[in-house]
């Protein structure tokens, strides 16, 4: 996010903690042979490294909230969370037509109250 890694006035600091999660895991590589339950490297266990597999998308979800509280402060920013609008899966035209008039109407509430939205 350009906004703030351009930014002279957000320490690098504040920036390298949104990203250390995220490079921490990234940087990481494997050294699991075949037939090896422990990562010779990390020593990881299989169970470890599923477990971050599954956590990924809510420590990329949470740097990138971190990111754009850097960004803009005092901006009133709503995340909604999508599939809490429609549980089920969409399977018809009449399904999909339900979830995109919810959606609507709470995008329609959370800008008339003047904030932005972040869809999760």
């Amino acid at each position: 996010m350009a906004a703030v890694q351009d930014n002279p006035e957000i320490p690098a600091e504040q920036k390298e903690a949104v990203l250390q999660p995220l490079r921490a895991r990234a940087e990481a590589a494997m050294d699991l042979p075949p037939g090896a339950t422990v990562c010779r490297r990390t020593r990881a266990t299989l169970a470890q490294v599923e477990s971050e597999i599954e956590a990924a998308d809510a420590i990329a979800a949470q740097a990138l909230r971190r990111l754009i509280a850097l960004a803009a402060p005092s901006e009133k920013i709503e995340r909604v969370a999508v599939a809490r609008l429609f549980p089920a899966r969409i399977a018809s035209e009449a399904e999909q037509d339900e979830f995109l008039a919810a959606l609507r109407e709470r995008l329609e509430k959370v800008l008339a109250r003047g904030a932005s939205v972040l869809l999760e």
